[in-house]
């Protein structure tokens, strides 16, 4: 409107608003949800990729929580790698990335289990709200796989399958994935 000539500059300068980026409060089910995926996708425990660090979160009023996370695959040392995940070392890189292709749907099966279960103890959730957890993919230049994906929840999916009237797979296959 600016542009076009309907709004003055004053006018447009008082629907300008200014945020200020206060500290977030912490919510314990939010950082024990958190806790919880940074120990599940720990390298010691894993079948896919790991987690390296506990995921941040950030709540956004009116829409639910969503959370950040990197996951990786492997370690190089002199060229070789090793998968903690898989178990298996001194892989050569062609090796490598075609084990890492391979965990790929493995993990986001495991990653939507493991948002059903453990996003059903996040009592922060309003009705309406969604649980998002926006995951950047480990690199790897021959794979076929998105270089991030999300994962998406409602509330509602999360409270009928800890009242039981959903089961996993139901659970599961109502969690939207966006690559």
């Amino acid at each position: 409107d600016y542009e076009a000539g309907k709004l003055s500059r004053d006018k447009l300068i008082d629907k300008i608003k200014f945020v200020e980026n206060a500290e977030m409060e912490r919510k314990p089910d939010l950082d024990l949800f958190g806790n919880m995926l940074r120990t599940t996708y720990d390298q010691r425990y894993t079948e896919t990729y790991f987690i390296s660090s506990t995921p941040r979160y950030e709540w956004l009023s009116g829409l639910g929580v969503v959370y950040t996370v990197k996951v990786y695959s492997s370690y190089e040392d002199n060229g070789l790698y090793r998968i903690p995940g898989m178990r298996k070392s001194d892989m050569s890189k062609e090796d490598r990335d075609k084990s890492v292709e391979d965990m790929y749907p493995k993990f986001v099966d495991s990653f939507k289990e493991n948002i059903i279960r453990y996003g059903s103890t996040i009592k922060s959730l309003e009705d309406g709200n969604k649980l998002i957890v926006k995951v950047t993919m480990t690199k790897c230049s021959s794979c076929s796989f998105p270089e991030s994906v999300e994962f998406m929840v409602d509330k509602s999916t999360l409270d009928q399958f800890s009242k039981g009237s959903l089961s996993l797979d139901q659970a599961k296959n109502k969690v939207v994935l966006k690559k």
